[in-house]
């Protein structure tokens, strides 16, 4: 007889191996994070004469045949050239350059290729295992013995290759000699090693394919006809936690581009403001959070065991539950009939789309008859219990192990960087700590986790493959049930306070708390539906169709469907309004390039006539500047860019006569047209000007003046932006308010409008103003509109500033301007901003074309009113609306009914969708340039009379494009020519 305390000692041993081996995927992922890291930093070094090369460079692929070492000779030079010039002590950027180089082999020989080599062998030995269990012929010959050779064979190639791309570097770096060989040894073993990885996946398909696939595929073809399912399954019993697992970890720790590097920016931005306190709610909401969303994994796991479920499937009914639904649907909208009444009447018809479904489906389990599949036995056997348990507990652990190495992805670059980025004026010391904190917690809570819930589930349920005492049967029961209706009571409240509230929670909460909220609501919904379709019959719906249990995502995409399909207004994505005030602005004149000319020029050259005259010159720059888009860090380095522009000479400011943003960088340019740069924002006293007198080139627009307690850069405007409560706030109100809003259609509370994610958002950069007189909130036409030509010319006219969104369905651009860009008043509509326009005119003049003006569209959709007016915030984002991140932005210009004119014909909502102006034109150079062509016949007029009697005391104006990318720069040279691929040519690959 065994004794059972050295079985549970032996037990609980085996689960701290079990839990250390934890540290093979978490070394391996972590490596791969931080090699991925140095690759890119690698890829932005360039200097002239050479390209830019990342790590793929030496362990890449070398094509069929080992041929051309080149290219690993030449990433070599390019780097050693870059470390030269990296900073004035040229042995600081060589010892940066020798750290990552030899950081990624080490990391790559002792953590990732071992752990990939083991990976690939598990994976080849279970694609043998299937093919075993099946007992048939085995039509390709492929031993266990020689998917062990290839795999050694791959490993021993991949080590040396490491090995050896060490020597290569070491010659590189040193200047030695012998750089070729190494390159040639490094391209031979390269070589050898994708021959032997290419062998063995090679094999495992063939494999799959030919003895596998086929066999298999007929097995569940002849399940699926009788209607049984497969009482092995263990990893698709967890398919609920597993989706969880995978969204969390490709928006929090998977590197990516676009929307998915905007979460690591904004956490490293959140550490580095030296100047705020760290405040504790910052962590202890994800990682409530985050503890919240392991147990729904682990009520989620417990409840895929379907303990004290019986041994054959129940019969389901097939009318009753979805004519529950529709009642208790009818009932709620009858309960709650003023809010319903409050909607559009295509609203109406969308917030149906739930009862519809259920009625659909009852009244098709009462017509339709099909013999569907027989009841089976439904929960795991006994052999299968411990297998279907240890998955659960895995999944459970990995949020944590998610989010600790999303810490590790977000904190290394600046890690990496070290010294490089201190002498810039940044402490890197906050940054270590949350980068070696995220190391530590992914090494040490997975395993310690991972024992801890083997020994509770141990003293709760007892093990998992003997047949559990009469306590432990009902814990199995009970526990799970309970523990998951109170998570879930308590997770669906703030839900709903998230909802009502995602400024303030989406604050609380951060961003990863909001996301991990969301996610342990969704799971133990989706577990408990799952658990109740494994349990029982399909309904008669479902079981014509053949399905095995009925699929719950089925009846969810058939709601999303219609309720799209029936809700046509399209009026909740609006974009947000400013009431027109009582001494609302005229609406601007024709744009006038020989009257902005004359008002710019009058401005330029009475700030240099302030200046010595050596100083000046007989030139005056005409500055045009475009900033192109990339999310904050681009806004950020507008912003920079153009104080630093400003900064440089007193009459920079006076200089610029266009600006011309995209996305991120109509961002930054907003900000500085609330900073002390720009017209109506106020600004610093210069130290050397007496108070009361104008400093050269101030400027003192229309608008009113600034609180003095507005920040005057725009780099601060926009470092209060890069916090996190903005993105907390958006991804808040997309999970529960838009999120939510596909199901029910509803947009409206009583006589309040319930606002999206992109006016959430926009509210979110208005509390960041940290002044009384909130300077985001203002009307961005009066702000950056000009007083007439010949009036009140005591206001300087400042910049021509045109943010460029793009419209959705007829793909031209929309200039959010204080000018009319494209026409008249009552210029092309959105639909026909293509018509081909030969010439205008004169009354009646454009700058460019395919473009709609977004001042002709600021018209509420019920047409009620005219002319009401954006805020900053809503003009800034109108060309910042990336996909995902921010929906597009409906605007609507009321126009009379078909022919009828004068006031009391019935007018009729046009509207237009607005997306990034990326989408059209990334730089914001193209609007600029036909800025340009406008303004060019005044400038080259002037600078003909200059010299002369009539242009007596004038200076030449001298045009300057400035564009401020937000990359990394490149100094590479052109490649070479090579021929075009035809067959692929046709293709967008």
């Amino acid at each position: 007889m065994s004794n059972p305390v050295a079985a549970d000692v032996q037990g609980a041993g085996r689960a701290w191996r079990w839990g250390w081996r934890w540290w093979v995927p978490t070394l391996a992922a972590g490596s791969l994070l931080v090699m991925n890291e140095i690759s890119q930093l690698l890829g932005t070094l360039s200097t002239g004469g050479h390209f830019s090369y990342d790590m793929g460079a030496l362990t890449g692929p070398p094509g069929l045949l080992p041929v051309d070492p080149g290219e690993r000779i030449d990433a070599i030079r390019a780097w050693t050239a870059w470390a030269g010039q990296a900073s004035p002590d040229a042995s600081s950027g060589e010892a940066h350059l020798a750290g990552w180089l030899a950081l990624h082999l080490a990391l790559d020989f002792v953590f990732f290729a071992p752990a990939l080599a083991f990976g690939l062998y598990k994976l080849l030995h279970r694609v043998l295992g299937l093919r075993k269990e099946q007992g048939t012929s085995r039509a390709v010959p492929c031993p266990d013995g020689l998917v062990k050779v290839l795999v050694l064979l791959y490993l021993l190639a991949d080590l040396a290759e490491t090995a050896t791309t060490g020597g290569l570097v070491h010659a590189g770096l040193s200047g030695g000699g012998g750089l070729s060989a190494w390159a040639w040894a490094v391209t031979v073993l390269s070589w050898f090693k994708w021959l032997a990885l290419g062998a063995a996946v090679f094999l495992a398909v063939a494999v799959l394919v030919v003895d596998v696939l086929p066999v298999r595929l007929t097995r569940w073809f002849i399940r699926w006809q009788c209607g049984f399912s497969a009482s092995t399954r263990s990893w698709t019993r967890h398919r609920v936690q597993l989706v969880a697992v995978a969204c969390l970890a490709a928006l929090v720790v998977l590197p990516g581009g676009g929307p998915l590097e905007q979460f690591p920016d904004i956490q490293r931005a959140w550490v580095h403001q030296g100047e705020d306190p760290f405040r504790a709610g910052d962590v202890v909401g994800p990682v409530i959070t985050l503890l919240g969303l392991s147990l729904a994994l682990w009520v989620a796991g417990r409840w895929a065991l379907l303990d004290g479920e019986p041994g054959e499937r129940r019969k389901a009914h097939g009318i009753v539950v979805p004519l529950t639904v529709f009642g208790a649907t009818l009932l709620v909208v009858c309960c709650f009939w003023p809010v319903f009444s409050a909607q559009h009447w295509n609203q109406k018809f969308g917030a149906l789309a739930i009862p519809l479904i259920a009625l659909v489906t009852a009244l098709a389990g009462l017509f339709v008859r099909g013999p569907g599949p027989a009841p089976g036995v439904v929960r795991p056997p006994t052999w299968n219990r411990g297998r279907v348990e240890g998955i659960g507990r895995a999944l459970t652990i990995m949020p944590l192990l998610i989010a600790s190495l999303g810490l590790v992805r977000s904190f290394a670059r600046p890690v990496l960087l070290g010294s490089l980025v201190e002498g810039a004026g940044v402490s890197t010391g906050g940054l270590r700590f949350c980068f070696w904190a995220g190391v530590v917690l992914s090494l040490v809570v997975p395993p310690a986790l991972h024992a801890f819930l083997w020994w509770w589930d141990r003293l709760l349920f007892g093990a998992a493959d003997k047949a559990p005492t009469s306590g432990a049967t009902s814990r199995r029961e009970l526990v799970p049930m309970i523990t998951g209706g109170v998570l879930l009571a308590v997770t669906a409240s703030f839900g709903v306070l998230t909802a009502v509230d995602p400024l303030g929670w989406g604050s609380r909460l951060r961003t990863l708390g909001v996301l991990s909220l969301f996610l342990t609501t969704v799971v133990l919904l989706c577990a408990a539906f799952v658990r109740r379709a494994e349990t029982r019959m399909p309904y008669r719906a479902f079981r014509a169709l053949r399905f095995r249990s009925t699929p719950i995502w089925l009846p969810v995409l058939a709601v999303l469907v219609t309720q799209s399909m029936l809700d046509t207004t399209g009026v909740y994505h609006a974009v947000r309004l400013k009431a027109p005030g009582a001494a609302a602005p005229t609406p601007p004149p024709s744009f006038s390039s020989r009257a902005e000319f004359a008002d710019w020029y009058e401005d330029a050259a009475k700030c240099r006539d302030g200046l010595p005259e050596e100083a000046t010159g007989n030139a005056l720059p005409m500055l045009f500047v475009a900033a192109a888009g990339g999310g904050i860090r681009a806004a950020y380095w507008t912003s920079s860019g153009m104080d630093r522009l400003t900064e440089a000479s007193p009459c920079t400011t006076p200089s610029v006569f266009g600006l011309s943003g995209v996305s991120g960088g109509s961002l930054g340019f907003s900000a500085y047209a609330l900073s002390g740069h720009a017209p109506g924002a106020g600004g610093d006293t210069p130290q050397d000007t007496a108070p009361g007198a104008a400093a050269p080139g101030a400027r003192s627009g229309p608008a009113v003046e600034a609180d003095p307690a507005a920040p005057a850069r725009s780099r601060e405007i926009v470092r209060r932006l890069a916090d996190e409560d903005a993105l907390a706030a958006n991804v808040a109100a997309l999970l529960y308010r838009d999120g939510t809003r596909a199901f029910h259609g509803m947009n409206r509370m009583l006589d309040q409008v319930v606002g999206d994610r992109a006016s959430v958002f926009e509210r979110a950069w208005e509390r960041s103003w940290p002044g009384a007189d909130n300077a985001w909130e203002k009307d961005y036409f009066t702000v950056t509109g000009h007083p007439p030509h010949g009036r009140d010319q005591a206001a300087a006219p400042g910049p021509v500033l045109i943010l460029n969104g793009t419209d959705v369905r007829s793909g031209c651009r929309i200039a959010v301007s204080a000018h009319r860009t494209a026409g008249g008043a009552t210029g092309d509509g959105g639909l026909r901003c293509r018509k081909a326009v030969v010439s205008r005119p004169a009354s009646d003049p454009q700058f460019t074309t395919a473009t709609v003006d977004a001042l002709g569209y600021t018209d509420p959709a019920d047409c009620r009113t005219d002319d009401a007016g954006l805020r900053m915030s809503t003009a800034a984002h109108l060309s910042a609306r990336f996909a995902y991140v921010s929906p597009s932005g409906t605007m609507y210009r009321c126009v009379p009914r078909g022919n009828g004119a004068g006031g009391d014909a019935e007018r009729v909502a046009e509207s237009v969708s607005s997306i990034d102006g990326g989408n059209l034109e990334g730089s914001g150079i193209a609007a600029l340039l036909e800025l340009w062509s406008a303004v060019e016949p005044a400038v080259a007029d002037h600078n003909r009379r200059v010299g002369t009697a009539e242009g007596a005391g004038t200076r030449y104006v001298v045009p300057l494009l400035v564009f401020l990318d937000n990359h990394y720069s490149v100094e590479t040279p052109e490649p070479a020519l090579v021929p075009a691929d035809e067959l692929l040519a046709p293709s967008p690959v």
